[in-house]
């Protein structure tokens, strides 16, 4: 009789996945089986049935089985793409920032400056890490006694 030495599983359609024999993959003219699982709910036993057969070996088998019915999905799982405050926030302010450079630099080019200058507003940007220091202190000085008064008034 021979002897299979491939086997695959296929989800062909919701409900239903097909198990397939085939006795000599690399021969177009082997034998293949070919079983269809699904959900049987009145079947508390296994139960295959022989469907028909095609010309070239294919033989079509029916398999239900309660069994099946938790194991194979009979409905597309459905995916819950709610986006979080954060995201949405991430989504708009990158294009902003692209945006904000974009149309900052063309202004900044039609009103003829060069180098440096073509960055909008460079005054605050080239004093953001000076802004960044002070704000970190001023955060960690009531905690840390860190600040410019030693974590205290001026006396007066």
């Amino acid at each position: 009789a021979g002897r299979q030495n491939f086997s695959k599983f296929d989800m062909k359609k919701l409900g239903e996945v097909e198990l397939s024999f085939v006795q000599d993959s690399a021969d177009p003219g082997s034998r293949r089986s070919f079983f269809t699982l699904k959900c049987g709910k009145g079947y508390t036993e296994p139960n295959v049935s022989f469907i028909d057969e095609h010309p070239g070996g294919r033989y079509n088998f029916m398999f239900l089985w309660a069994d099946f019915c938790d194991q194979i999905p009979s409905s597309v799982p459905t995916v819950s793409l709610a986006l979080g405050v954060g995201t949405i926030l991430l989504i708009v302010f990158f294009p902003a920032v692209v945006l904000y450079l974009v149309v900052g630099v063309v202004i900044q080019k039609v009103r003829g400056r060069e180098g440096m200058e073509i960055i909008p507003n460079v005054e605050l940007w080239l004093g953001f890490p000076g802004l960044v220091k002070d704000g970190v202190g001023l955060i960690l000085s009531p905690c840390c006694g860190g600040g410019s008064g030693g974590g205290s008034y001026e006396k007066l």
